[in-house]
């Protein structure tokens, strides 16, 4: 399933239906995972090996692929696709809650099973909102009314209300509701932290994207929320190399030398995965939002613009980042495209 959203946005730049292609073989896999009865061999087998035995783990990944269903329902009318996004969404109902109305952290809860109502796990975190939110958008405006506008825009407000940190103006990696503190992992390097930030503000963007303008306070909650986590981030801008650069900002320090070789090089320094993944999808954020008309392009464009083309200039470094974070430099390249397009019509 990994690279099926960037997949899926390098079609609608390009036209080609190479991408098109890989975006269906990734869904067959999702649909292995969630229908059997309709997956082939090599589906069951690619699931058995990416999911999680927890199911409230699992669904997470479903929501955060699964998103290129609509696209695939939209174009072909299948069947197949329809009723996978329902079973999807019937899983993520189930999910436990925290006490605030998050989507509860599979993964933190005792025997890693979340469970439901008073048995969830008491932990918020940035990924699980991002991977589940923009998915529940979308269906919440093309399937079902728009009823659960409110619970969505919830979500996206204690996400911000618990993980913002207004000090450095970076979200925490979660918040112990049980405990009352907010939590950053042991190993957790600036690279795999900026990743987080990258992912959030992509989904925030994407959630927008399916929001409807007619419901224009909760939209303008969204973008609101948007633009300020945006600006936190990119305190940590370096115009000399395009690239943000959280360990800029605490003296050059390598710390994400733990995490290997994923992409070596990003703009002359050592940096981890999340460093070149957090980037590319930040530069996606901005790119995507100044088309969508949520940030002003003179300001901001220029940001996005050079966070691509600095990333996506050294062939070497594209490549090796492409094969470590597809989703994200498929995202970013497409969203590039798109926007150089609309500046040549």
């Amino acid at each position: 399933m990994s690279g099926a959203v960037g997949a899926r946005w390098m079609y609608e730049a390009s036209g080609d239906e190479t991408y098109s292609d890989m975006v269906k073989k990734a869904a067959d896999t999702i649909i292995g995972c969630v229908e059997e009865e309709n997956s082939s061999a090599d589906a069951k087998i690619e699931c058995a090996e990416t999911k999680s035995s927890a199911a409230d783990v699992s669904v997470f990944d479903l929501t955060d692929a699964g998103r290129i269903l609509f696209f695939l329902y939209e174009k072909t009318g299948e069947e197949k696709y329809r009723s996978a996004i329902e079973r999807i969404m019937e899983r993520l109902r189930a999910l436990g809650r925290c006490d605030c109305g998050v989507f509860a952290d599979a993964s933190m809860a005792s025997g890693g099973n979340a469970g439901s109502g008073e048995n969830a796990a008491k932990i918020i975190r940035s990924d699980v909102l991002a991977r589940t939110l923009p998915f529940y958008m979308e269906y919440e405006t093309r399937y079902d009314k728009k009823e659960k506008y409110n619970d969505i825009i919830n979500q996206f407000a204690q996400g911000q209300k618990y993980l913002y940190d207004e000090r450095n103006g970076l979200l925490r990696a979660a918040y112990d509701e049980a405990s009352g503190e907010g939590e950053t992992p042991a190993r957790e390097t600036d690279g795999m932290r900026l990743s987080g930030e990258g992912r959030y503000l992509a989904a925030l963007v994407d959630t927008v994207e399916h929001t409807s303008v007619e419901i224009y306070e909760q939209y303008r909650k969204l973008c609101d929320s948007y633009k300020l986590l945006l600006r936190g981030v990119l305190r940590y801008f370096d115009a000399g190399i395009g690239l943000i650069s959280l360990k800029a900002s605490r003296g050059g320090k390598d710390i994400g030398a733990d995490c290997g070789d994923a992409a070596k090089t990003v703009a002359g320094a050592n940096a981890d995965r999340g460093d070149a993944e957090g980037n590319a999808l930040i530069g996606y954020s901005i790119l995507k939002a100044c088309r969508m008309g949520i940030l002003l392009q003179e300001k901001y464009a220029p940001i996005g613009m050079a966070i691509a083309e600095r990333l996506l200039a050294d062939e070497d470094i594209k490549k090796e980042a492409c094969d470590c974070a597809p989703d994200a430099f498929g995202m970013l390249y497409a969203q590039y495209l798109l926007f150089q397009k609309e500046l040549e019509r």
